[in-house]
Protein backbone atom coordinates (compact mmCIF):
# COMPACT_ATOMS: atom_id res chain seq x y z
CA UNK A 1 0.00 0.00 0.00
CA UNK A 2 1.57 3.26 -1.08
CA UNK A 3 1.65 6.44 1.02
CA UNK A 4 -1.17 8.12 -0.97
CA UNK A 5 -3.53 5.21 -0.42
CA UNK A 6 -2.57 4.99 3.25
CA UNK A 7 -3.26 8.75 3.76
CA UNK A 8 -6.60 8.43 2.02
CA UNK A 9 -7.58 5.45 4.18
CA UNK A 10 -6.55 7.26 7.37
CA UNK A 11 -8.65 10.31 6.45
CA UNK A 12 -11.60 8.06 5.62
CA UNK A 13 -11.35 6.39 9.02
CA UNK A 14 -11.40 9.82 10.69
CA UNK A 15 -14.38 11.30 8.86
CA UNK A 16 -16.54 8.23 8.27
CA UNK A 17 -19.79 8.22 10.19
CA UNK A 18 -19.40 4.87 11.96
CA UNK A 19 -21.30 5.79 15.10
CA UNK A 20 -18.15 5.93 17.26
CA UNK A 21 -18.35 9.73 17.63
CA UNK A 22 -14.73 10.45 16.79
CA UNK A 23 -13.24 13.90 17.28
CA UNK A 24 -13.75 14.73 13.60
CA UNK A 25 -17.34 13.60 13.70
CA UNK A 26 -18.02 15.70 16.79
CA UNK A 27 -16.42 18.76 15.13
CA UNK A 28 -18.45 18.32 11.95
CA UNK A 29 -21.73 17.63 13.73
CA UNK A 30 -21.19 20.64 16.00
CA UNK A 31 -20.35 22.77 12.96
CA UNK A 32 -23.60 21.97 11.19
CA UNK A 33 -25.50 22.54 14.44
CA UNK A 34 -23.81 25.93 14.80
CA UNK A 35 -24.59 26.80 11.18
CA UNK A 36 -28.26 25.99 11.67
CA UNK A 37 -28.41 27.99 14.91
CA UNK A 38 -26.67 30.96 13.23
CA UNK A 39 -29.14 31.05 10.34
CA UNK A 40 -32.19 30.62 12.58
CA UNK A 41 -30.95 33.38 14.89
CA UNK A 42 -30.32 35.70 11.92
CA UNK A 43 -33.85 35.13 10.66
CA UNK A 44 -35.38 35.77 14.08
CA UNK A 45 -33.35 38.96 14.63
CA UNK A 46 -34.24 40.16 11.15
CA UNK A 47 -37.94 39.61 11.82
CA UNK A 48 -37.65 41.36 15.20
CA UNK A 49 -36.02 44.36 13.55
CA UNK A 50 -33.12 44.46 16.02
CA UNK A 51 -30.24 43.84 13.61
CA UNK A 52 -27.32 46.21 14.18
CA UNK A 53 -24.23 46.58 11.99
CA UNK A 54 -22.09 44.90 14.67
CA UNK A 55 -24.48 41.95 14.95
CA UNK A 56 -24.64 41.35 11.21
CA UNK A 57 -20.83 41.39 10.98
CA UNK A 58 -20.42 38.85 13.80
CA UNK A 59 -22.99 36.45 12.37
CA UNK A 60 -21.61 36.58 8.84
CA UNK A 61 -18.09 35.93 10.05
CA UNK A 62 -19.33 32.99 12.13
CA UNK A 63 -21.30 31.70 9.16
CA UNK A 64 -18.23 31.96 6.94
CA UNK A 65 -16.05 29.98 9.36
CA UNK A 66 -18.70 27.29 9.70
CA UNK A 67 -19.15 26.99 5.93
CA UNK A 68 -15.39 26.71 5.35
CA UNK A 69 -15.17 23.83 7.87
CA UNK A 70 -18.23 22.21 6.36
CA UNK A 71 -16.84 22.60 2.83
CA UNK A 72 -13.60 20.94 3.89
CA UNK A 73 -15.55 17.99 5.29
CA UNK A 74 -17.65 17.75 2.12
CA UNK A 75 -14.59 17.69 -0.14
CA UNK A 76 -12.84 15.06 2.03
CA UNK A 77 -15.94 12.82 1.98
CA UNK A 78 -16.15 13.21 -1.79
CA UNK A 79 -12.46 12.34 -2.14
CA UNK A 80 -12.76 9.21 -0.01
CA UNK A 81 -16.17 8.11 -1.40
CA UNK A 82 -14.70 4.97 -3.04
CA UNK A 83 -13.59 3.81 0.42
CA UNK A 84 -16.96 4.69 1.98
CA UNK A 85 -18.70 2.60 -0.69
CA UNK A 86 -16.39 -0.38 -1.36
CA UNK A 87 -16.97 -2.64 -4.36
CA UNK A 88 -17.91 0.14 -6.84
CA UNK A 89 -15.86 2.37 -9.06
CA UNK A 90 -14.67 5.75 -7.92
CA UNK A 91 -17.10 7.56 -10.20
CA UNK A 92 -20.12 5.58 -9.04
CA UNK A 93 -19.07 5.90 -5.40
CA UNK A 94 -18.79 9.68 -5.66
CA UNK A 95 -22.11 9.96 -7.51
CA UNK A 96 -23.72 7.81 -4.83
CA UNK A 97 -22.32 10.15 -2.14
CA UNK A 98 -23.37 13.33 -3.96
CA UNK A 99 -26.99 12.13 -4.14
CA UNK A 100 -27.05 10.66 -0.65
CA UNK A 101 -29.23 12.34 2.06
CA UNK A 102 -26.11 13.34 3.99
CA UNK A 103 -24.60 15.03 0.95
CA UNK A 104 -27.83 16.87 0.16
CA UNK A 105 -27.88 18.24 3.72
CA UNK A 106 -24.32 19.47 3.21
CA UNK A 107 -25.25 21.16 -0.05
CA UNK A 108 -28.30 22.86 1.48
CA UNK A 109 -26.02 24.25 4.17
CA UNK A 110 -23.18 25.59 2.03
CA UNK A 111 -24.49 26.30 -1.51
CA UNK A 112 -26.62 29.38 -0.57
CA UNK A 113 -23.58 30.93 1.06
CA UNK A 114 -21.45 30.56 -2.07
CA UNK A 115 -24.28 31.57 -4.38
CA UNK A 116 -24.31 35.00 -2.69
CA UNK A 117 -20.69 35.74 -3.61
CA UNK A 118 -19.77 33.74 -6.73
CA UNK A 119 -20.84 35.65 -9.88
CA UNK A 120 -22.35 32.82 -11.92
CA UNK A 121 -24.10 33.80 -15.13
CA UNK A 122 -27.42 32.11 -14.53
CA UNK A 123 -30.33 34.42 -13.80
CA UNK A 124 -31.32 32.49 -10.69
CA UNK A 125 -27.87 32.76 -9.15
CA UNK A 126 -27.70 36.45 -9.99
CA UNK A 127 -31.08 37.10 -8.36
CA UNK A 128 -30.13 35.11 -5.24
CA UNK A 129 -26.82 36.93 -5.01
CA UNK A 130 -28.53 40.31 -5.48
CA UNK A 131 -31.16 39.54 -2.83
CA UNK A 132 -28.49 38.52 -0.35
CA UNK A 133 -26.45 41.69 -0.98
CA UNK A 134 -29.59 43.83 -0.74
CA UNK A 135 -30.42 42.20 2.56
CA UNK A 136 -26.97 43.04 3.89
CA UNK A 137 -27.29 46.65 2.64
CA UNK A 138 -30.82 47.01 4.00
CA UNK A 139 -29.86 45.66 7.41
CA UNK A 140 -26.84 47.99 7.57
CA UNK A 141 -28.93 51.03 6.66
CA UNK A 142 -31.61 50.00 9.12
CA UNK A 143 -28.98 49.64 11.82
CA UNK A 144 -27.54 53.09 11.02
CA UNK A 145 -31.01 54.65 11.14
CA UNK A 146 -31.81 52.98 14.45
CA UNK A 147 -28.45 54.09 15.86
CA UNK A 148 -29.04 57.70 14.70
CA UNK A 149 -32.50 57.70 16.28
CA UNK A 150 -31.10 56.42 19.58
CA UNK A 151 -28.37 59.09 19.54
CA UNK A 152 -30.88 61.88 18.83
CA UNK A 153 -33.21 60.60 21.54
CA UNK A 154 -30.40 60.67 24.11
CA UNK A 155 -29.44 64.32 23.46
CA UNK A 156 -30.83 66.84 25.95
CA UNK A 157 -31.06 69.69 23.44
CA UNK A 158 -34.12 69.79 21.22
CA UNK A 159 -33.19 68.79 17.65
CA UNK A 160 -35.52 69.22 14.68
CA UNK A 161 -34.59 68.13 11.14
CA UNK A 162 -36.51 69.36 8.10
CA UNK A 163 -36.13 69.18 4.37
CA UNK A 164 -35.36 72.20 2.19
CA UNK A 165 -39.05 73.25 2.25
CA UNK A 166 -39.24 73.22 6.08
CA UNK A 167 -41.22 69.98 6.14
CA UNK A 168 -40.64 67.90 9.26
CA UNK A 169 -38.37 64.86 8.91
CA UNK A 170 -37.64 64.09 12.55
CA UNK A 171 -37.77 65.58 16.05
CA UNK A 172 -36.15 64.02 19.10
CA UNK A 173 -37.81 63.56 22.49
CA UNK A 174 -36.56 66.91 23.81
CA UNK A 175 -38.06 68.73 20.81
CA UNK A 176 -41.39 66.96 21.28
CA UNK A 177 -41.42 67.90 24.96
CA UNK A 178 -40.71 71.53 24.07
CA UNK A 179 -43.30 71.63 21.27
CA UNK A 180 -45.94 68.98 22.14
CA UNK A 181 -47.64 69.56 18.79
CA UNK A 182 -44.68 67.81 17.09
CA UNK A 183 -45.74 64.52 18.70
CA UNK A 184 -48.86 64.51 16.56
CA UNK A 185 -47.23 66.10 13.50
CA UNK A 186 -46.83 63.62 10.69
CA UNK A 187 -43.64 63.30 8.72
CA UNK A 188 -43.28 65.69 5.77
CA UNK A 189 -45.75 68.11 7.37
CA UNK A 190 -44.72 71.78 7.22
CA UNK A 191 -43.50 73.07 10.58
CA UNK A 192 -45.78 76.07 10.24
CA UNK A 193 -48.69 73.77 11.05
CA UNK A 194 -47.21 72.84 14.43
CA UNK A 195 -48.90 74.74 17.25
CA UNK A 196 -46.84 77.43 19.05
CA UNK A 197 -43.82 76.86 16.82
CA UNK A 198 -41.87 80.18 16.51
CA UNK A 199 -42.58 81.70 13.11
CA UNK A 200 -39.09 83.24 13.00
CA UNK A 201 -37.54 79.78 12.84
CA UNK A 202 -39.39 79.11 9.60
CA UNK A 203 -37.55 81.91 7.78
CA UNK A 204 -34.96 79.52 6.42
CA UNK A 205 -34.59 81.32 3.11
CA UNK A 206 -33.02 84.28 4.88
CA UNK A 207 -29.66 84.49 6.60
CA UNK A 208 -31.00 83.44 9.99
CA UNK A 209 -28.28 81.49 11.79
CA UNK A 210 -29.26 81.98 15.42
CA UNK A 211 -32.42 83.20 17.11
CA UNK A 212 -33.48 83.75 20.71
CA UNK A 213 -37.10 83.33 21.71
CA UNK A 214 -39.31 82.81 24.74
CA UNK A 215 -42.27 80.49 25.20
CA UNK A 216 -43.32 82.10 28.49
CA UNK A 217 -42.26 84.85 30.87
CA UNK A 218 -39.80 82.56 32.64
CA UNK A 219 -38.42 80.35 29.84
CA UNK A 220 -35.87 81.41 27.24
CA UNK A 221 -34.31 79.50 24.37
CA UNK A 222 -31.66 79.92 21.70
CA UNK A 223 -31.95 78.18 18.33
CA UNK A 224 -28.98 77.48 16.05
CA UNK A 225 -29.82 76.69 12.44
CA UNK A 226 -27.46 74.67 10.24
CA UNK A 227 -27.82 73.90 6.54
CA UNK A 228 -26.74 70.68 4.79
CA UNK A 229 -25.86 70.84 1.10
CA UNK A 230 -25.13 68.32 -1.62
CA UNK A 231 -22.76 70.36 -3.72
CA UNK A 232 -24.87 73.51 -4.16
CA UNK A 233 -28.28 71.95 -3.56
CA UNK A 234 -29.85 72.53 -0.15
CA UNK A 235 -30.98 69.25 1.41
CA UNK A 236 -31.67 69.67 5.12
CA UNK A 237 -32.14 72.17 7.90
CA UNK A 238 -31.04 71.14 11.38
CA UNK A 239 -32.43 73.23 14.24
CA UNK A 240 -30.74 72.78 17.61
CA UNK A 241 -32.54 74.51 20.48
CA UNK A 242 -30.75 75.26 23.75
CA UNK A 243 -32.43 76.14 27.03
CA UNK A 244 -30.80 79.42 28.11
CA UNK A 245 -33.28 80.26 30.87
CA UNK A 246 -30.69 79.99 33.64
CA UNK A 247 -28.15 82.21 31.87
CA UNK A 248 -30.77 84.83 30.93
CA UNK A 249 -32.11 85.06 34.47
CA UNK A 250 -28.57 85.24 35.82
CA UNK A 251 -27.72 87.99 33.35
CA UNK A 252 -30.84 89.92 34.34
CA UNK A 253 -29.95 89.63 38.00
CA UNK A 254 -26.41 90.82 37.29
CA UNK A 255 -27.67 93.83 35.32
CA UNK A 256 -30.04 94.73 38.11
CA UNK A 257 -27.21 94.43 40.61
CA UNK A 258 -25.03 96.75 38.51
CA UNK A 259 -27.85 99.28 38.24
CA UNK A 260 -28.47 99.22 41.96
CA UNK A 261 -24.76 99.51 42.66
CA UNK A 262 -23.83 102.30 40.24
CA UNK A 263 -27.17 103.98 39.57
CA UNK A 264 -26.81 106.30 42.56
CA UNK A 265 -23.33 107.40 41.52
CA UNK A 266 -23.42 107.33 37.69
CA UNK A 267 -26.12 108.63 35.35
CA UNK A 268 -28.75 106.00 34.58
CA UNK A 269 -28.18 106.39 30.83
CA UNK A 270 -24.49 105.69 31.30
CA UNK A 271 -25.22 102.56 33.34
CA UNK A 272 -27.65 101.29 30.67
CA UNK A 273 -25.13 101.88 27.91
CA UNK A 274 -22.40 100.14 29.90
CA UNK A 275 -24.62 97.10 30.47
CA UNK A 276 -25.54 97.03 26.78
CA UNK A 277 -21.85 97.10 25.90
CA UNK A 278 -22.08 100.39 24.00
CA UNK A 279 -19.66 102.12 26.37
CA UNK A 280 -16.22 100.70 26.91
CA UNK A 281 -15.08 100.21 30.48
CA UNK A 282 -11.53 101.08 29.45
CA UNK A 283 -9.92 104.50 29.50
CA UNK A 284 -10.38 106.54 26.34
CA UNK A 285 -12.89 108.66 24.48
CA UNK A 286 -14.37 109.69 21.14
CA UNK A 287 -14.97 113.06 19.52
CA UNK A 288 -18.67 113.87 19.40
CA UNK A 289 -21.02 116.81 18.87
CA UNK A 290 -22.64 117.62 22.23
CA UNK A 291 -24.37 120.39 24.17
CA UNK A 292 -23.11 121.28 27.65
CA UNK A 293 -25.18 122.86 30.41
CA UNK A 294 -23.76 124.29 33.66
CA UNK A 295 -26.00 125.57 36.44
CA UNK A 296 -24.88 127.15 39.72
CA UNK A 297 -26.59 128.76 42.73
CA UNK A 298 -26.01 132.51 43.03
CA UNK A 299 -25.26 133.68 46.59
CA UNK A 300 -24.39 130.19 47.81
CA UNK A 301 -20.96 131.11 49.23
CA UNK A 302 -22.38 133.73 51.59
CA UNK A 303 -25.18 131.40 52.66
CA UNK A 304 -22.80 128.51 53.40
CA UNK A 305 -20.58 130.74 55.53
CA UNK A 306 -23.54 131.98 57.60
CA UNK A 307 -25.30 128.66 58.24
CA UNK A 308 -24.44 125.32 59.83
CA UNK A 309 -23.52 122.43 57.47
CA UNK A 310 -26.82 120.63 58.07
CA UNK A 311 -28.83 123.58 56.69
CA UNK A 312 -26.41 124.05 53.79
CA UNK A 313 -26.71 120.40 52.74
CA UNK A 314 -30.51 120.47 53.02
CA UNK A 315 -30.80 123.57 50.87
CA UNK A 316 -28.30 122.34 48.25
CA UNK A 317 -30.10 119.00 47.92
CA UNK A 318 -33.39 120.82 47.19
CA UNK A 319 -31.77 122.74 44.35
CA UNK A 320 -29.89 119.72 42.97
CA UNK A 321 -33.10 117.71 43.00
CA UNK A 322 -34.74 120.36 40.79
CA UNK A 323 -31.80 120.60 38.37
CA UNK A 324 -31.45 116.81 38.11
CA UNK A 325 -35.13 116.21 37.36
CA UNK A 326 -35.16 118.93 34.69
CA UNK A 327 -32.08 117.52 32.97
CA UNK A 328 -33.40 113.97 32.89
CA UNK A 329 -36.85 115.11 31.74
CA UNK A 330 -35.34 116.37 28.47
CA UNK A 331 -32.95 113.52 27.81
CA UNK A 332 -29.77 114.94 29.29
CA UNK A 333 -27.14 113.06 31.29
CA UNK A 334 -25.89 114.37 34.60
CA UNK A 335 -22.13 114.39 34.29
CA UNK A 336 -21.30 115.45 37.84
CA UNK A 337 -22.13 117.67 40.80
CA UNK A 338 -19.48 120.25 41.61
CA UNK A 339 -20.41 121.57 45.04
CA UNK A 340 -23.60 123.56 44.45
CA UNK A 341 -23.19 123.35 40.65
CA UNK A 342 -24.44 120.73 38.20
CA UNK A 343 -22.80 119.76 34.89
CA UNK A 344 -24.94 118.04 32.26
CA UNK A 345 -24.32 116.79 28.73
CA UNK A 346 -26.88 116.31 25.97
CA UNK A 347 -26.32 113.83 23.08
CA UNK A 348 -24.02 111.57 25.08
CA UNK A 349 -23.93 108.72 25.72
CA UNK A 350 -27.28 108.36 23.92
CA UNK A 351 -27.87 110.18 20.65
CA UNK A 352 -30.48 112.91 21.10
CA UNK A 353 -32.25 114.73 18.31
CA UNK A 354 -32.16 118.55 18.66
CA UNK A 355 -29.93 118.19 21.71
CA UNK A 356 -29.24 121.93 21.95
CA UNK A 357 -32.97 122.70 22.11
CA UNK A 358 -33.40 119.98 24.74
CA UNK A 359 -30.70 121.63 26.85
CA UNK A 360 -32.41 125.03 26.58
CA UNK A 361 -35.77 123.52 27.53
CA UNK A 362 -34.17 121.83 30.55
CA UNK A 363 -32.71 125.19 31.61
CA UNK A 364 -36.09 126.89 31.21
CA UNK A 365 -37.72 124.14 33.31
CA UNK A 366 -35.16 124.86 36.05
CA UNK A 367 -35.96 128.57 35.93
CA UNK A 368 -39.70 127.96 36.12
CA UNK A 369 -39.28 125.43 38.93
CA UNK A 370 -37.04 127.76 40.88
CA UNK A 371 -39.88 130.29 41.30
CA UNK A 372 -41.65 128.04 43.80
CA UNK A 373 -38.37 126.77 45.25
CA UNK A 374 -37.15 130.34 45.77
CA UNK A 375 -40.19 131.09 47.93
CA UNK A 376 -39.66 127.90 49.98
CA UNK A 377 -35.96 128.69 50.56
CA UNK A 378 -36.80 132.25 51.53
CA UNK A 379 -39.40 131.00 54.00
CA UNK A 380 -37.28 128.20 55.50
CA UNK A 381 -33.81 129.80 55.42
CA UNK A 382 -34.45 133.53 55.05
CA UNK A 383 -32.24 133.97 51.97
CA UNK A 384 -32.91 134.81 48.32
CA UNK A 385 -31.07 132.28 46.12
CA UNK A 386 -31.40 131.83 42.35
CA UNK A 387 -29.79 129.95 39.47
CA UNK A 388 -27.26 131.09 36.89
CA UNK A 389 -27.11 128.88 33.76
CA UNK A 390 -24.68 128.67 30.82
CA UNK A 391 -25.12 126.56 27.65
CA UNK A 392 -22.71 125.89 24.78
CA UNK A 393 -22.47 123.31 21.97
CA UNK A 394 -19.73 121.89 19.78
CA UNK A 395 -17.33 118.98 19.52
CA UNK A 396 -15.89 117.48 22.68
CA UNK A 397 -14.17 114.30 23.77
CA UNK A 398 -16.60 111.89 25.45
CA UNK A 399 -15.46 108.80 27.34
CA UNK A 400 -13.80 107.35 30.42
CA UNK A 401 -11.25 109.70 31.96
CA UNK A 402 -9.05 109.11 34.97
CA UNK A 403 -6.60 106.47 36.09
CA UNK A 404 -6.41 102.68 35.96
CA UNK A 405 -8.06 102.40 39.39
CA UNK A 406 -10.45 105.39 39.34
CA UNK A 407 -12.26 106.78 36.31
CA UNK A 408 -15.30 108.86 35.39
CA UNK A 409 -17.45 108.92 32.28
CA UNK A 410 -17.27 112.59 31.37
CA UNK A 411 -16.77 115.21 28.65
CA UNK A 412 -13.68 117.39 28.16
CA UNK A 413 -12.59 120.03 25.69
CA UNK A 414 -12.90 123.72 24.84
CA UNK A 415 -16.66 123.36 24.34
CA UNK A 416 -16.97 122.33 27.98
CA UNK A 417 -14.75 125.13 29.22
CA UNK A 418 -16.75 127.73 27.29
CA UNK A 419 -20.05 126.48 28.75
CA UNK A 420 -18.54 126.81 32.24
CA UNK A 421 -17.41 130.41 31.46
CA UNK A 422 -20.91 131.33 30.29
CA UNK A 423 -22.43 129.98 33.51
CA UNK A 424 -19.96 131.91 35.69
CA UNK A 425 -20.92 135.14 33.88
CA UNK A 426 -24.67 134.57 34.14
CA UNK A 427 -26.53 136.69 36.67
CA UNK A 428 -29.29 135.62 39.04
CA UNK A 429 -32.04 133.89 37.08
CA UNK A 430 -30.22 134.27 33.74
CA UNK A 431 -29.87 131.59 31.05
CA UNK A 432 -26.91 132.54 28.85
CA UNK A 433 -26.32 130.65 25.57
CA UNK A 434 -23.56 130.94 22.99
CA UNK A 435 -24.12 132.07 19.41
CA UNK A 436 -23.58 128.46 18.24
CA UNK A 437 -26.52 127.34 20.37
CA UNK A 438 -28.66 130.32 19.38
CA UNK A 439 -28.34 129.51 15.66
CA UNK A 440 -29.70 126.01 16.31
CA UNK A 441 -32.64 127.01 18.54
CA UNK A 442 -33.57 130.56 17.47
CA UNK A 443 -36.80 129.40 15.79
CA UNK A 444 -38.07 127.87 19.02
CA UNK A 445 -37.03 130.36 21.72
CA UNK A 446 -37.33 133.99 22.73
CA UNK A 447 -33.90 135.49 23.32
CA UNK A 448 -32.20 138.86 23.76
CA UNK A 449 -28.81 139.70 22.28
CA UNK A 450 -26.29 140.41 25.05
CA UNK A 451 -23.41 141.26 22.72
CA UNK A 452 -19.82 140.12 23.00
CA UNK A 453 -18.74 138.56 26.27
CA UNK A 454 -15.07 138.59 27.19
CA UNK A 455 -14.07 135.51 29.14
CA UNK A 456 -10.90 134.32 30.80
CA UNK A 457 -8.37 132.45 28.66
CA UNK A 458 -10.22 133.36 25.46
CA UNK A 459 -8.47 135.59 22.93
CA UNK A 460 -11.71 136.50 21.14
CA UNK A 461 -14.96 137.35 22.86
CA UNK A 462 -18.08 135.19 22.68
CA UNK A 463 -21.33 136.46 21.22
CA UNK A 464 -24.02 135.51 23.73
CA UNK A 465 -27.79 135.62 24.11
CA UNK A 466 -30.11 135.44 27.09
CA UNK A 467 -33.11 133.10 26.89
CA UNK A 468 -36.26 134.90 28.07
CA UNK A 469 -38.88 132.37 26.97
CA UNK A 470 -40.00 129.55 24.69
CA UNK A 471 -42.15 130.22 21.64
CA UNK A 472 -44.24 127.11 22.27
CA UNK A 473 -44.72 127.37 25.99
Amino acid sequence: MNAYTQLKRNICNIIRDDGQKSLANRIFSNTITALIIINITMVLLELAGDFSAETISIFYYAEAVAVIIFTLEYLLRLWTADLLYPGVSKTKARCRYIFSPMSLIDLVAIVPFYMAFIPFNTAVIRILRLLRLLRIFKMSRYSEAKTSEKILASINEAIIITDAESNLLSANNAAQDLFPALKDTKKYTHLGQAENFPAELLDFDGNLESYKFSLSEDTFYSADISRLYDREKLLRFIIIIHDITASVLLERAEKERIKNLFGRFVAADVVDEMIAGNISVDLGGVLKEVTLLFVDIRGFTAFSEANPPEKVVEMVNRYLNLTSRSIQEFGGTIDKYIGDATMAVFNAPNDLENHSLCAVKAAWAMKQGSITLKEEILRDFGVDLQFGIGINCGEAIVGNMGSDFRMDYTVIGDTVNTAARLESNAGKGQIIISEAVYKLVCDDILAEDRGILTVKNKKDGIHVYEVVGLKNG
